[in-house]
Parts: C-alpha cells; structure tokens; sequence
C-alpha cells in the first residue's frame, strides 16, 4: 500500500482519536461517563492509601441505591454487598493487585441493598494514570453479568444433559447389538432385527426431544412403536393417556416393539385375524397399569420366542420403570402387565423427574 503524503485527514481525526498527550478534556470525560451509564456499567476510583471511593450513578444502581445516591462509599462499604463465601478472594485479589501494581479482574456474587436479591458482578481495574503514579489510584468499571452467568450456567448443564443423553444411547445401541447378534442365525436375520429395535429406540428418543419438560404421552409412545403394524387395524388401544418421563418413554417403547415383533413371529399379528388390546389404566394408588392382551392367534407355547425380548421386557423393563412386570401365555394369547409409578415429567434439562401425588378420591373402575 503507498502511502499518499497529500491525503487529506479529518479535522476530528488527531484531536480525538489519536491524540494521547495532555490532560483529559472534561466534556470528553462526561461524555464517556454518560455513554457507560446508558450501557449500565458503573465507574469507581479507589485510592489505596486513603480508602476513598468514588462510584457513578451506574454503580450505585447495581448495588441497589436509588439514583443520586450520596451516601458515601469507602472500601468497606463496597465489601460488606460481597457475599462471605467470596469475600476473602476478593480481598486477596485486591490486595494482590495494588502490592504488584497490576490490573485486577474479578467476578463475585453480591447481595443489593434495596432488594437482597443476590447478583453476579464483574469488576475491572487499572492503575490510574499507571503504574508508576504516586499516590497509587486505581480506576475501573463494575457490570451485572447476572443474566450472562446464567445462560453460561445453562449452557453448562445443557452440555452435561446432552453428554449424559449420548452415553445412554450409545449403550443402549451397544446392548441392542450385542443381544441381538447372539440370537440372529444369519445376517439377514440380524440386519433385520437390530434394524427393528433401532428404530424403535430412535422414536422414543424423538418423542422425548421433541416433548422436552411436559413428557411424551403413553398414546404417543405406543403409536411411534407400533407404527409398522398399526395400519393392519389389529392393534385397538384404549384407556389413560398420561404422560411419562423420557426414561419410561424409551423403555416402554423398546418394550411395545419386542412384544409387537413376538406377536407377529409367534402370536395373534401372525394370522390376519389375530387381535392385540392394550390398555391403559391409572390405579388409585398413582400407579400406571398396562396390560397387551394377544387374541384370536396360534395357541401360545411356553418357551416360544424366549431370549433378548424376553429378557428386556422380565429384567431390564422393570428396573427402568422401577416396577413390576408379568409375563403369561394363557389359552387365548400372550399377555403382558406393566405395571410402574406415575412420575411428572421434569421441569427442563437437568431437572429430576418427580413422584405424581396420589389423588385423595380415586375414580371409578373402568
């Protein structure tokens, strides 16, 4: 780039951006203190030796005084907001700082007057005019980064969640995988069934993404796991429908399909006359009760289709729900009763699923 020693400079360009030399402009100093005050950022200068302390309007307010307070401030009076758990490493900071003559950075929790409510802060501070001035001044600004240290503290979770979610998935691909490969005579065989029960579990998963904090339904869950078969007309659900956490959603979703599967190798969705009824019942006691009921199929035999369907509805089923689950091959079909504690979906990511209050009058028996 050549340079042009006939190029003309603004008027405002030397005086104002480049200039460095002199005493500070005082109109440009207000100018600088309005503009930080309309951004809500407090100013403060501290003078070591003396402890006074001088704070803007901007400062005042975060700490909870009213406009044009003039109350005084001094080092202790700015410490004593500081919450006790923080304040010992403020003070080290600080004293750190003016011991080396350095620029300090520090963020801490503090307490308004106003209000008590608690508030994040983020303090900057320099040696003013630098480092070699005597007496030693510090200069600095204060922000309320309680907003900002919240959504960090969300990301933070939200990371953690989603780390947590990918793990369980990935064992639950792993665990389908493996269960499934010992039982395939074929590759065929396995490519179909681990095909199967993918899906299955990445429908559940959808319904729980997509129903974060209200909880997929119990009809939703069972019609994404029974969507293949559902267009025959030879699955009729009936009774409650209410919601469940993401946890129940998956292990009842994988649960539906391994019976659905069964049922279409073995039992009643074999033959075009066969008939599956699921019903859903809530207990008295806030319990979720529900039974598959095969019917209309070949005469059910014991030991038919045992192995990891059997094993994920008898074992893992149950410990997932934190329930109970039968399993019974009378005369008219296979059936199945699941039975587990209603629990409210949680209230967002992160959050716990809790027990669902037992209703003081329970309604009458379907």
């Amino acid at each position: 780039m050549n340079a042009n020693p006939a190029r003309r400079v603004p008027p405002w360009y030397g005086n104002t951006i480049v200039q460095r030399s002199g005493p500070p402009n005082p109109l440009d100093l207000a100018r600088v203190r309005a503009a930080l005050d309309a951004a809500g950022v407090g100013i403060w200068e501290f003078d070591p030796e003396t402890g006074d302390t001088q704070c803007s309007g901007a400062y005042a307010a975060i700490y909870g005084y009213p406009d044009g307070f003039d109350g005084g401030w001094d080092a202790e009076s700015c410490l004593s907001h500081i919450l006790p758990e923080d304040r010992p490493a403020v003070e080290l900071a600080w004293t750190e700082a003016i011991e080396r003559r350095q620029c300090m950075h520090l963020t801490y929790r503090i307490r308004r007057a106003d209000d008590g409510r608690i508030r994040w802060v983020e303090a900057h501070g320099i040696p003013w005019p630098d480092a070699g001035a005597t007496p030693l001044r510090y200069l600095g600004t204060l922000s309320d980064i309680t907003e900002r240290h919240q959504d960090e503290q969300q990301k933070d979770m939200l990371i953690g969640e989603m780390r947590h979610r990918v793990k369980n998935i990935l064992a639950n691909v792993q665990s389908l995988a493996l269960h499934t490969g010992r039982r395939a005579q074929s590759v065929e065989e396995f490519l179909q069934a681990f095909g199967g029960r993918l899906s299955a579990l990445a429908h559940a998963h959808d319904l729980a993404v997509e129903q974060e904090g209200t909880g997929a339904t119990l009809t939703a869950v069972a019609h994404a796991a029974l969507e293949p078969w559902e267009k025959t007309g030879q699955i009729v659900l009936a009774g409650s429908d209410r919601q469940v956490t993401p946890r129940q959603a998956v292990a009842l979703s994988l649960a539906l399909h391994e019976l659905a599967t069964n049922a279409v190798k073995y039992g009643a969705l074999s033959v075009p006359n066969g008939r599956v009824e699921i019903e859903v019942r809530e207990t008295p006691q806030g319990r979720i009760r529900l039974t598959w009921q095969e019917r209309n199929g070949p005469p059910p035999s014991v030991g038919t289709g045992r192995g990891f369907g059997s094993r994920l509805l008898l074992q893992a089923l149950p410990a997932e729900l934190s329930g109970s689950v039968t399993l019974t091959l009378p005369p008219e079909g296979a059936r199945c009763e699941v039975d587990f504690p209603l629990q409210l979906p949680a209230a967002g990511p992160g959050a716990k699923a809790r027990q669902a209050p037992v209703p003081h009058q329970a309604a009458p028996a379907a």
